[in-house]
């Protein structure tokens, strides 16, 4: 039993870290925020924030994770299938997920740490995006016409772009009508959509 206490200990003080980095990020922004605010809100040392992390941008990244983690596992419990349903199904979740957290991601994205949270989004998706193609292939016995890695980087980097242009240009469109949007390129791709004649060779 005691081999757990520690484990419990670390957990509750990175927990305390990402928590006092997004109030104050949310206050002040990122780039204005130090490791002094950062340990001053969290009420701790800031020998103890370097026992857990490099600098403020590592702390960042962990934050990001912890949140679309637990995200990502809830897009989980959706076979492949279902993410092209006309009403959006599971799709229509990452768009009004981003709408909630819209604030905290124009903040991230406009500051200096932007760039590696984006890589590290991407990766987040992309890998897991994988697994679900992977799972729908081995259930259905389906050959893909295009590699998975290519697919699964494809859509990662698609989406990405697509909800990051949504929130800066302060959401144009509904949530609605980006899935709708998002689901007509996804299964039609773009030549139908504007009109040309596509011979397949």
């Amino acid at each position: 039993m005691s081999g757990k206490r520690p484990d419990r200990r670390v957990a509750r003080t990175r927990q305390m870290l990402r928590d006092a980095l997004m109030a104050l990020m949310m206050e002040q922004g990122y780039d204005a925020v130090t490791i002094q605010d950062i340990t001053d809100r969290a009420n701790l040392g800031r020998a103890t924030f370097y026992l857990h992390y490099k600098d403020k941008e590592e702390l960042l990244i962990e934050s990001m994770e912890s949140t679309v983690n637990r995200f990502i596992e809830r897009m989980q419990e959706y076979p492949l299938e279902q993410w092209a349903f006309p009403d959006g199904g599971p799709a229509s979740q990452v768009f009004e997920y981003a709408r909630e957290h819209a604030k905290l991601y124009r903040i991230i994205m406009s500051g200096h740490g932007g760039l590696k949270v984006s890589k590290r989004l991407h990766e987040l998706i992309a890998n897991n995006t994988q697994k679900l193609i992977e799972l729908h292939v081995a259930r259905t016995g389906v050959d893909p016409q295009l590699p998975i890695d290519f697919l699964c980087n494809y859509f990662a980097g698609a989406l990405l772009a697509l909800v990051f242009w949504w929130l800066e240009n302060d959401m144009p469109y509904s949530t609605d009508e980006m899935v709708r949007m998002l689901n007509q390129i996804s299964l039609y791709g773009s030549a139908p959509v504007l009109g040309l004649q596509v011979e397949r060779g």
